[in-house]
């Protein structure tokens, strides 16, 4: 079943997640990370990327300074809160060993659901890095004794959808 269907099949209802409010979180997390002064920005694909890119222009860092990483991982219909870290599979090959053993480093997606996706990099890929998202399903997340940072926190019930994830309705993009 692909997660498509597996969305269908739980009908969450959705909450579309709008421009305005990607801003907003992006100028929120921009203020939250100052005193973490990155120097790297490595997203988790494909969800971190725009926030990562949006986050590295208002922190003033080159396009040298962001990385990506493919975070995959096999669900089965009705499985997806009990991930196992060990399931999820990460390609971190494009992540230089000095980003990976960086202080400096944030860990960005563009949610923090069940977490697992995020302390499995932090175990697996990368130890020191900062966790950042900009929606939590839960409050004052905790991965590997560091806070997780977020801008907003939305009910886990929800099925959030980016606006770049694709078209609400026949009104367009949102």
């Amino acid at each position: 079943m692909t997660l498509v269907e597996e969305t269908k099949a739980v009908e969450k209802p959705m909450r579309y997640y709008s421009w305005a409010e990607f801003d907003q979180a992006v100028n929120i997390l921009t203020y939250a990370v100052g005193p973490l002064k990155p120097e790297y920005i490595v997203a988790i694909a494909r969800g971190g990327l725009p926030f990562a890119a949006a986050l590295s222009h208002r922190l003033g860092l080159s396009s040298k300074s962001v990385f990506t990483m493919h975070a995959n991982a096999e669900f089965k219909a009705g499985e997806r809160n009990a991930l196992n870290l060990d399931q999820v599979l990460l390609d971190w090959q494009g992540v230089p060993a000095h980003v990976i053993k960086s202080k400096h480093c944030l860990l960005v997606d563009d949610i923090f659901d069940t977490g697992a996706t995020c302390w499995a990099v932090l175990k697996q890929a990368l130890p020191m890095a900062h966790p950042v998202c900009l929606v939590s399903k839960q409050g004052l997340p905790e991965s590997h004794g560091r806070q997780v940072l977020y801008a907003h926190l939305h009910d886990p019930k929800e099925w959030i959808v980016f606006p770049w994830e694709g078209k609400r309705g026949d009104d367009g993009y949102h």
